[in-house]
């Protein structure tokens, strides 16, 4: 299990990254690439993200109670 905690991922190219079951948890994502990464199992709840992070097609930040910031 990949542990990202709290770590700052900002604009980090994670694409088609495998983050099955990753630790995400608090995590700054903004501006990330996350297109085609595979968040399946993933610990996302509170992690950060703004307008120009990039998810995965069909991804809901919202649903997964993520949190957007600017």
């Amino acid at each position: 299990k990949t542990d990202f905690q709290v770590a700052n991922l900002q604009n980090a190219m994670l694409q088609s990254t495998d983050l099955a079951y990753a630790n995400l948890l608090g995590a700054d994502l903004r501006g990330a690439d996350l297109s085609e990464a595979n968040l399946k199992w993933a610990v996302i709840k509170g992690t950060r993200y703004n307008k120009q992070t990039r998810f995965p097609q069909g991804f809901n930040p919202q649903k997964e109670e993520m949190q957007l910031v600017d």
